[in-house]
Order: structure tokens, then C-alpha cells, then sequence
């Protein structure tokens, strides 16, 4: 499994499209009704693996390009100015304007992490016994509750010590039970970890404008399959009760007091769980409505998914160019052209209309089958 400027170049290439597939999944309500969340989310981990290791992978057939490429690499790796001894071409120019770039959106993705771990923990708690909820809500032992003062919607933060935030609003307790379902779902399927993979991602990749579609793509995706882990097994009064909640807190979000929330809190809770975003919340709530009769996608359309990009990514395009200086002395032999002559038990490659030396291997791959003929008595060979 190696990687190369090449496999980076496929992997974009087929991240672009996959991600474009999976706008159409997302965008289309009628799609709801085919295709189960855990297809849109199957599809979605593809892209982030492919992303995550843009690598040729094994048994990749390598289809060799003797024009197009090796024009492109001879350009990136021709020198365009010297450092003392050291000669700068595009290749290093564009490698260390990547690295400067992922290095400050790191610093800004840690910087953010560390101060709302900061910010939160100034917040006031609350503890599980005061949360008015209508049924029994089993909350972990090691999750902390917090109460915001501003207006946003629920999240969680924290990886080893998850924080569960409400905000400081009046909810009736059966919203309040349902937002706790949702965001102890969240933190049963490790969510924040995978926003911060994806995030870790868009550092990697902070000047492939698909990223950025990526990542509301998998905020939204996060959503979805929450939402429907929540009301898998419940009946339907439960069902569109959920769904309904989803709107009465995002009006009583935006209804509600506004409150000035601390810098580090802004620019961190930009890219949380949020329902202020209305195509998100149109999206979900049509996911829940439209595909309440179907549980699962079909195992053969979901098979499909994961060997359609597998086998998308098997292919890989790599230059094939001589040096002109290497070249010299050598010459190219055409099996359908060349021969080998058989003479005294002895093999001699005939090319160009002459004899070039002796085969030690009449019968080897290199030769390509090759015919070998005897009985040329003009050919004169030397003793």
C-alpha cells in the first residue's frame, strides 16, 4: 500500500464524485424512502476512509500514461529557483504551502478545542436529579450536564469526559426527555470523535473545496442516524412527538432572549450539533417523515455501495517516461516486428534488420512471445 502524488490525485478525484452522489442521496426527498440512513452513512464512511489514507492499495492495476502525466511531473519537478545547493521546484514550493496551511488550521482546530473545554467548564452544572423529564433517562456516570446561557441548541463536547449542554431556556419536560435520548445517542456512538476526524480532515485538505461540503455533509448525516436511533423501536405517537420536538425547540431557541456568548464559545460551537441551520432541520424532519416504513436499505443495494468504490479506486493512472540521457545506447524491440533467430543451439535477437547479440531466455515475459524462427541461411552469424 504506497502513496503517491498520483493515488492522492485519484482519491480526490473519486471523493469529489462520491460526495457529489451522496448531495443527491441527501438533497432528494424521494431518495428517503429508498435509501435507509445506514446506506447515506455507509457511502459517507467510504469517502472518509479513502480521504483518510489516499493510498494505492493492493492488487490496484496501474495504468501507465506516456504522455499527460509525465508532461505534468516533468514541470512540477523542474527546478525553478536555487537555495544554495538546494534546487526549489513546484513540487516542494506546493508541498510546503500545504503544510504551512494545514499547520494554522490545526493550531486554529486545537485552539478552539482547548478553550471551549475552558468556557464550558465555567458554565453552571446541573445535576441529573433536577432534570423535570417524563420516563427514566439512564445518563452515564461520567457524562456532566451543563446549562448555557445563550442561545444555542443542545450538544456535546468531550471525548473521554463527555459534557452534555442545554440551553437556558423553559422546556416542557417531554422535549427536555427527548433532547436527553438525542444527545446521550450521540455520545453512545462516539460522534465527537468523528467530527473531530472529519475536522482533522478539512486541516489536511483545507484547499479542496469539497471538504467543506463533506463536513456539513457528515454533521447532517450525524443527525440523521441519531434520529433514527432514537425512534428505531417506539410507536408512531412517540414517533411524530420526536419529529415535532425538533421544531418547538428551534423556535423557542430563536424566540428566546438574546444572550452574549464568550468569543471562544462562538467560534467553537460554530460547527456543532446545531438545529439553527434550516436546511438541516428541513432535512431531517422530511427523513423522518418520509421514511418511517423503512428500517434498513437492502442488503444487496448496500453491498453494492461499498464494491462500487472499491472497485472505482482498484485503478490508478502513473507516468511512464524514459530519460532521453538513460535512453541512449538502448533501443525498443517490437514483437510483432522483431524475431529470434535459433542457430547451433544458440538464440540471436534480430531488430532493425540486423542481429543486436545473443537471448539467453528465448522464452522469457520480458520478450513478449516473441516467434523464433531457424533456418535463415542468409544470415551470416559469427562464430
Amino acid at each position: 500500500m504506497d502513496i503517491s502524488v498520483s493515488s492522492i490525485i485519484i482519491s480526490l478525484i473519486i471523493a469529489s464524485i462520491l460526495v457529489g452522489i451522496l448531495q443527491l442521496l441527501i438533497a432528494r426527498t424521494k431518495a428517503y424512502g429508498v435509501f435507509r440512513i445506514d446506506f447515506i452513512a455507509t457511502f459517507a464512511v467510504i469517502v472518509l476512509l479513502r480521504l483518510l489514507v489516499p493510498a494505492e492499495y493492493f492488487g490496484t492495476y496501474t495504468i501507465s500514461s506516456h504522455h499527460i502525466l509525465p508532461a505534468v511531473y516533468g514541470f512540477l519537478a523542474h527546478p525553478r529557483f536555487s537555495l544554495g545547493h538546494f534546487q526549489v521546484t513546484w513540487f516542494i514550493i506546493i508541498g510546503v504551502v500545504w503544510l504551512v496551511g494545514f499547520l494554522a488550521m490545526l493550531s486554529r482546530l486545537l485552539w478552539q478545542g482547548y478553550h471551549l473545554n475552558r468556557a464550558l467548564g465555567t458554565l453552571p452544572r446541573v445535576a441529573k436529579h433536577e432534570l423535570e423529564l417524563t420516563e427514566h433517562v439512564a445518563i452515564p456516570a461520567n457524562v456532566t450536564i451543563y446549562r448555557l446561557p445563550g442561545v444555542a441548541s443542545p450538544f456535546v463536547s468531550g471525548l473521554r469526559r463527555p459534557k452534555l449542554i442545554i440551553p437556558a431556556v423553559d422546556l416542557a419536560p417531554q422535549t427536555l426527555t427527548y433532547i436527553m435520548h438525542h444527545e446521550l445517542q450521540h455520545i453512545k456512538n462516539h460522534d465527537v470523535f468523528l467530527k473531530y476526524l472529519v475536522s482533522l480532515l478539512v486541516c489536511v485538505y483545507w484547499w479542496f473545496p469539497i471538504m467543506y461540503i463533506f463536513r456539513r455533509q457528515a454533521n447532517m448525516i450525524i443527525e440523521m442516524r441519531v434520529d433514527n436511533q432514537v425512534v428505531q423501536n417506539v410507536d408512531k405517537d412517540t414517533y411524530l412527538g420526536y419529529t415535532q420536538s425538533l421544531v418547538t425547540v428551534t423556535k423557542q431557541l430563536q424566540a428566546a432572549p438574546k444572550v452574549a456568548v464568550a468569543p471562544a464559545l462562538s467560534a467553537a460551537l460554530l460547527p456543532q450539533f446545531t438545529m439553527f441551520e434550516k436546511p438541516t432541520l428541513t432535512h431531517r424532519i422530511k427523513f423522518l417523515l418520509t421514511g418511517r416504513t423503512v428500517k434498513r436499505t437492502n442488503r444487496i443495494i448496500l453491498a453494492l455501495i461499498i464494491f462500487v468504490p472499491l472497485m472505482a479506486t482498484s485503478i490508478i493512472f502513473e507516468p511512464d517516461s524514459i530519460n532521453p540521457e538513460d535512453a541512449k545506447g538502448t533501443f525498443e524491440i517490437n514483437p510483432q516486428k522483431d524475431k529470434i533467430l535459433a542457430h547451433d543451439g544458440k538464440y540471436y535477437l534480430w531488430h532493425a534488420g540486423k542481429l543486436q547479440g545473443l537471448v539467453d531466455n528465448p522464452h522469457a515475459e520480458s520478450l513478449g512471445g516473441m516467434p523464433i524462427v531457424k533456418h535463415i541461411p542468409a544470415v551470416h552469424f559469427k562464430k
